[in-house]
């Protein structure tokens, strides 16, 4: 009997994928000259991070989904909360020019985004645990 946990995952891989092509493009933009027309007036740092990130998280959670035993549905949710929240910070964090690394730094956003990506570093880590547990435990005998 199918959990879902499979699709979720790998709708939610999709969706970092497409957030890493975004990042991408803006990436681009921030590294452009500042006379082009396309640049964006932000820092290119943050905008790596994204772009990194979500493609790690992205083929990451294809690669962890993937085997003979499906991911459950509670393991699914870490994934997703883990993703959006870190892909979230990250995006924000971006906009603003910040890395959302910093745990003391006198920009009032600076301590929310470190610990919702902590928070999000977390949630990864059960997933992550998970799928290993899944991958490392013996296949069922066939019958």
């Amino acid at each position: 009997m199918s959990s879902g946990g499979r699709r979720i995952v790998h709708t939610t891989s999709a969706g970092a994928l497409a957030v890493a092509v975004a990042a991408g493009a803006l990436h681009l933009g921030t590294l452009q000259a500042a006379y082009s027309p396309l640049a964006l007036a932000l820092p290119s740092g943050p905008f790596a991070q994204l772009e990194q990130q979500a493609w790690w998280l992205g083929i990451g959670g294809f690669v962890a989904a993937a085997g003979h035993a499906e991911p459950s549905r509670g393991e699914a949710a870490a994934f997703v909360v883990g993703t959006a929240l870190k892909l979230g910070v990250l995006a924000i964090a971006a906009s603003t020019g910040m890395m959302a690394v910093q745990a003391s730094d006198p920009r009032s956003l600076t301590l929310p985004l470190f610990v919702v990506r902590t928070l999000a570093n977390l949630a990864l880590l059960v997933f992550l645990a998970a799928a290993l547990r899944r991958r490392l435990s013996p296949r069922p005998a066939a019958a």
